[in-house]
């Protein structure tokens, strides 16, 4: 075998290896859950539940949640799991902090995963890596599943679905399908911020502060019958009483004056009068 076979050789034999790798047939679809897909009813609906999909989430806030549907016909083998990236924080949470799956079949009754698994998984597909901390297997009862994953601190989770792999499946409620492995490595490289616990406490006390201070309005005063007849009887003695200006009435004066003039003349002939008599 002369140089250039055994090139030629090892080249397709290196080829190979990273078709192998990259090929989406060896792993999940992947998925990117929005931060608006809280529900359900407003996550993305797998037609297909066998068909292995990988959601990846991530909860940014206490109590909040994700969530989507898939359809599986009766007797389908539903095959589900929650895994937590396999870096700090998430692999260094206790258990009560972990995020946590239900799983809300088509009859009402649902499953609560515990996640009390620690399983660590390597993914080929995006070279990232993973803990599996739940996972669930039974027989469908054919109809449509519901998925939500909650927990009680931000954190990031994946969850996988299905077992045929098959890239490519149409899939509805999921405007950003083309995120791919971009979507991947922006989601595994950027770790939730957890808020400092001082802002959480300013938080809760000005919440506190504002819930205990009652709403002030201007009181109502309500005014019984005798206010309404003492308001009318004033208003309207105040419209039929003349205003008194600074201006003197002299009609008044004019009077005056005739009279007392006729009464000094009185007297003055009285007592003409008297003197005559006197003098006779």
């Amino acid at each position: 075998m002369n140089f250039y076979t055994k090139l030629f050789s090892f080249v397709s034999t290196g080829l190979l290896l990273v078709l192998i790798l990259a090929s989406p047939a060896s792993a999940h679809d992947p998925l990117i859950l929005l931060p608006e897909q809280k529900t359900p009813l407003n996550g993305p609906f797998l037609p297909d539940g066998t068909i292995s999909f990988a959601l990846y989430g991530s909860l940014l806030e206490k109590n909040d949640t994700r969530a989507f549907q898939f359809y599986l016909d009766s007797d389908d083998r539903l095959d589900i799991s929650l895994l937590i990236p396999n870096l700090e924080p998430e692999n260094q949470m206790p258990e009560e902090k972990l995020p946590r799956l239900f799983l809300y079949r088509p009859d009402g009754s649902k499953v609560e995963g515990i996640s009390d698994l620690y399983i660590p998984f390597d993914e080929p597909f995006s070279m990232t890596r993973y803990v599996r901390i739940f996972e669930y297997v039974e027989k469908s009862s054919g109809g449509v599943y519901q998925v939500e994953v909650t927990g009680i601190n931000p954190v990031r989770f994946t969850v996988a679905i299905g077992y045929i792999e098959s890239f490519g499946t149409p899939v509805e409620n999921v405007p950003n399908r083309e995120a791919g492995r971009t979507g991947i490595f922006d989601w595994y490289q950027n770790p939730v911020e957890e808020k400092p616990p001082e802002t959480l406490l300013e938080e809760t006390v000005t919440t506190t502060i504002q819930e205990s201070i009652p709403e002030t309005t201007a009181p109502v005063i309500e005014k019984t019958t005798e206010t309404l007849v003492e308001e009318t009887v004033t208003t309207t003695i105040q419209e039929r009483t003349p205003e008194i200006t600074g201006s003197t009435d002299t009609s008044s004066t004019k009077i005056f004056i005739p009279v007392i003039a006729g009464l000094v003349t009185i007297l003055l002939l009285a007592k003409t009068l008297k003197r005559e008599k006197s003098s006779n």
